[in-house]
């Protein structure tokens, strides 16, 4: 029986024999089996890992919508202005402002840190 690595969340890495690639393959991805059977492991980890941030990407769409919908409902109650993210807040809500402060570095700032990492690491 062939055994394939197959990280299913970013943080643990389990060991998943064939039949369970086949379903989620075939039942979840929606490849057909000759698709499946065509597909390298490296293949298949790309098709899998695009599918699954499609998913991450749908659901979070789905909790925006409540958040909107939550917005709106308690908006006429209050006596300030609220924004989405204070009515309900998401974990990705935190990544979001780690991308954000990094992206709005000046030119200058991204050079010190650059300089600072390969001095810390001993790079010339």
């Amino acid at each position: 029986m062939t055994v394939w690595l197959l990280k299913v969340t970013k943080k643990s890495e389990s060991t998943v024999d064939i039949d369970h690639l086949i379903g989620l393959a075939l039942g979840c991805i929606g490849m057909s089996l000759d698709d499946f059977s065509r597909c390298t492991p490296e293949e298949f980890r790309s098709i899998f890992d695009n599918w699954h941030e499609r998913q991450e990407s749908q659901i979070k769409e789905s909790w925006e919508q409540i958040r909107i919908i939550c917005l709106c409902v308690l908006q006429p109650h209050s006596k300030k202005t609220l924004s989405a993210k204070e009515v309900l807040s998401f974990p990705w809500d935190e990544k979001s402002k780690i991308d954000n402060q990094v992206n709005n570095l000046s030119k200058e700032a991204v050079m010190e840190r650059f300089e600072a990492a390969k001095h810390k690491y001993g790079i010339r």
